[in-house]
């Protein structure tokens, strides 16, 4: 039996958008485990990057960091400007020979995040389609709606909702298809942004989304 999600809640804030409760409920998990940690990290160095604060990130993650908080870096890299695209987008093909990097679930969000935002759709999806995480797959949503394929991204959410149902995530990427749909389907997508709002004491909105 598995014990509680001690992340729980860092990740809910950050999926809903809420940064800087992000951030603070981060500095209270203390004596995690290595992969917790690296976890808890990487929540925290992405709310920084929402903000638009690169300096944490860069200043504290370097070379010898996990996988995952260098992939962070990279991104913080990319929107904060920081060394050219060129050399970004040549790194994140080179990690697709890695093992270490490929098979890395915040590794994956963060090529699929940089390919969207450079709109290549095709490799953005590519990164999303092992569906390791629910984030990976949330991002997939995103995408499919970008392009107009609605199937796709109501047959990942259809997915999602397999593994965690009761996920923020999957809730948030639920109300996205419904948004999209239009008619009725807008009311249900309220419902639940009013819903989960209720449930954390947020106010949310269409913008939760993944980044």
């Amino acid at each position: 039996m598995s014990g509680p999600d001690i992340l729980f809640t860092l990740r809910n804030n950050f999926y809903l958008g809420a940064y800087q409760a992000a951030i603070a409920e981060a500095a209270d998990l203390e004596r995690l485990s290595e992969s917790d940690a690296v976890e808890r990290d990487c929540f925290v160095y992405r709310s920084y990057i929402e903000l638009g604060s690169f300096e944490p990130v860069l200043n504290e993650v370097s070379q010898q960091s996990a996988s995952a908080l260098k992939a962070v870096r990279l991104l913080a890299e990319y929107q904060g400007k920081k060394i050219d695209k060129d050399t970004i987008l040549s790194t994140i093909q080179d990690w697709a020979q890695e093992p270490s990097y490929k098979n890395n679930a915040t590794v994956l969000l963060v090529v699929g995040l940089i390919y969207a935002a450079e709109d290549n759709y095709v490799e953005a999806l590519r990164a999303c389609h092992t569906g390791i995480s629910l984030e990976l797959r949330a991002l997939a949503v995103q995408l499919y709606l970008k392009i107009d394929r609605i199937q796709q991204a109501d047959e990942q959410v259809k997915a999602m909702s397999a593994t965690d149902d009761d996920s923020t995530l999957t809730q948030l990427a639920t109300a996205w298809v419904n948004l999209y749909l239009g008619g009725a389907k807008v009311e249900e997508a309220f419902f639940i942004f009013q819903e989960l709002g209720d449930k954390y004491s947020w106010t949310v909105s269409g913008n939760c989304t993944l980044r």
